[in-house]
């Protein structure tokens, strides 16, 4: 007794199968870059932050013990100046804006001449649902600055 097996037609089974897994696979890959891109960008725009406060210098002190002491404005400084950096990537912020996520932004004096800015960035990631994942995810962000 012998079967005949008929195997036309198992190609576009498996392309009908696995079309759909690919997509999603690519999908997932784009979004992970994009979200690399916009991790890339919120370190740059807090490290300019940073840098930029650094230079706001208590030039009194500086004066009398030649001294680098950061002035009472510095941490404002970085607030606005990170706000200004954000402001770009406000369509990728999830349910914040870019001054909102400025004002809750932690920044710290470090030793008297350096600054440090932390905070938590909610990021859309839509592209993430397709995997069975939330829309949104946070990236953690510091810088630290020191003035020289």
């Amino acid at each position: 007794m012998t079967f005949v097996r008929d195997e036309d037609g198992i190609a576009v089974l498996y392309a009908t199968l696995l079309l759909p897994m690919f997509l999603i696979l690519l999908a997932f890959v784009v979004e992970l870059g994009a979200l690399r891109v916009t991790r890339a960008r919120l370190i740059t725009a807090a490290d300019l932050a940073a840098t930029s406060a650094v230079n706001e210098q208590d030039r009194v002190a500086l004066a009398v013990d030649g001294r680098y002491r950061l002035a009472a404005s510095a941490p404002e400084v970085a607030r606005e100046l990170l706000a200004k950096e954000l402001a770009p990537l406000a369509t990728r912020l999830a349910g914040t804006t870019p001054d909102a996520l400025a004002r809750s932004a932690e920044v710290a004096l470090v030793d008297g001449a350096g600054i440090r800015i932390s905070f938590d960035a909610p990021v859309r990631a839509p592209l993430l649902v397709l995997a069975a994942l939330r829309d949104s995810t946070t990236l953690h962000v510091t810088a630290t600055a020191t003035a020289r």
